[in-house]
């Protein structure tokens, strides 16, 4: 069971800035309900990687943007895996109204009463059902969870031992508790903004969890912090007006990329890729193997029913014409041993 998650749903400033990312979504919306959830699905294509999918979890104005559309289907292509976004907030976004230009004000009362009902305990069980639902009823063997905000918050938490996800990407994530770092057990990439009112606070205490994790229990993780100009938010409502934030969002869009292939920082031991290639073969080698049993155990049936058909033909002829030591050399002329 999942344990709860202390913080309520805390909000800055930077929550309600940034802008909408123009452009039409490619993917389409999905009614049938998937662990309770509707959601959108950019499709891989045609070449799309069955086995592994993407789970995109959205800040607090969801679907209610295009943003977390357009950036599925950019996922979507550039992975060719088949990317999810879950309507974890059952339509009930923040306002698009709440979002101001980069540098405006913060939420008004209306949003803070708003992120009261959706607080993280109430709506990760949903996702977390949502996720075991794509394997258990999509036939998914491998998830990746990439979460922005809200989403990114998410992404922690669901890196814990018993997590029905893979891997997770954390982009600027809303408040947690160190006590979620510790938990971390799956492989885990962070893509820090410059400028972070929620996360620069405890960002020391949370990196130094991670780098000890990653030491003490052989987890991959990538801290990727190199972006310039950028707040917290940038990743999934950047604005692209700005050369600076638009090079770094374009940036933190690749990482997320390769981070699904989860290239761990230097380390001795196995990355997650590379295990799951050594994973791939065993299976593959293991069913050549019974194949290879089963072959075998066929001919030695077929030998023993040669045996006894030239044991049984060898007491006949005996019984007619003589002893089998007799018989012997005529029997390997006219039926000859295999």
């Amino acid at each position: 069971m999942a344990s709860t998650h202390s913080n309520p749903l805390t909000t800055c400033s930077q929550c309600f800035q940034g802008s909408r990312l123009q452009g039409e979504p490619k993917g389409n919306m999905v009614r049938d309900r998937l662990g309770g959830l509707e959601y959108y699905l950019a499709k891989g294509g045609e070449a799309a990687k069955d086995s592994k999918a993407i789970v995109l979890g959205t800040d607090i104005f969801g679907l209610g943007l295009p943003n977390p559309k357009i950036m599925a289907d950019l996922f979507a292509e550039r992975t060719r895996l088949d990317v999810y976004v879950p309507d974890y907030f059952q339509g009930e976004y923040m306002d698009e109204k709440e979002l101001k230009p980069p540098g405006g004000g913060g939420p008004t009362p209306l949003a803070q009463e708003w992120r009261k009902k959706y607080s993280i305990n109430n709506v990760r069980p949903g996702v977390e059902a949502f996720c075991r639902a794509l394997k258990t009823e999509k036939g998914y063997k491998r998830l990746g969870f990439v979460g922005y905000c809200y989403g990114g918050v998410l992404s922690i938490l669901l890196a814990a031992e018993q997590s029905p996800t893979d891997v997770s990407v954390c982009a600027h994530p809303g408040k947690l508790d160190l006590a979620d770092f510790e938990n971390v057990r799956k492989p885990v990439a962070i893509v820090l903004a410059e400028q972070d009112h929620i996360f620069d606070d405890q960002k020391p205490a949370a990196l130094a969890i991670l780098d000890r994790i990653q030491s003490e229990h052989a987890v991959p993780i990538a801290i990727y912090d190199q972006h310039a100009a950028t707040t917290h938010g940038f990743g999934c409502r950047p604005d692209l007006e700005n050369e600076a934030v638009k090079t770094a969002w374009e940036k933190a869009a690749e990482e997320t990329v390769v981070k699904q292939e989860i290239q761990a920082t230097p380390r001795n031991t196995p990355t997650y890729l590379e295990l799951e290639e050594l994973r791939d073969d065993l299976e593959t080698k293991i069913k050549e193997l019974k194949g290879d049993v089963v072959r075998l155990r066929r001919d030695i049936r077929s030998g023993k029913r040669a045996v006894a058909r030239r044991q049984k033909r060898l007491e006949q002829v005996a019984a007619c014409y003589g002893s089998k030591d007799e018989i012997m050399p005529i029997m390997d002329e006219v039926i000859p041993r295999s």
